[in-house]
């Protein structure tokens, strides 16, 4: 897969828009996170295993830090979308889930 720049909100919202994944009007939660570099958990395996089905990068920046954004969307008040970018915009990660039930995770790429 091409290398995927979400430098902005804007950037951002139509990315997840283009999956059907349409964001409120209230500002996304931001992170600096670092990517592990071993994953002990079966849920971040899962994340991972996501990310690889979707073509996206994050295990080849695993040790280094990256932005989490969290963003509510309108389909349901529990339902968020998380996009993990470099610092740069590069997207390395994306997924959707209802925030009750951690342990489900949806790609957004399929």
């Amino acid at each position: 897969m091409q290398e995927i720049l979400l430098t902005d909100d804007a950037a951002r919202r139509s990315f997840l828009a283009q999956y059907n994944c349409t964001p409120t009007e209230k500002p996304p939660t931001q992170s600096e996170i670092i990517l592990p570099e071993t994953s002990g958990s079966r849920i971040y395996e899962t994340y991972c295993t996501l990310q690889d089905a979707q073509r996206l990068p994050l295990s080849e920046y695993a040790g280094q830090s990256a932005v989490k954004w969290t963003y509510y969307l309108s389909a349901s008040s529990v339902c968020r979308a998380e996009l993990i970018c470099t610092s740069g915009g590069v997207l390395l990660g994306a997924i959707h889930y209802d925030c009750t039930r951690f342990d489900r995770m949806y790609p957004l790429i399929t």
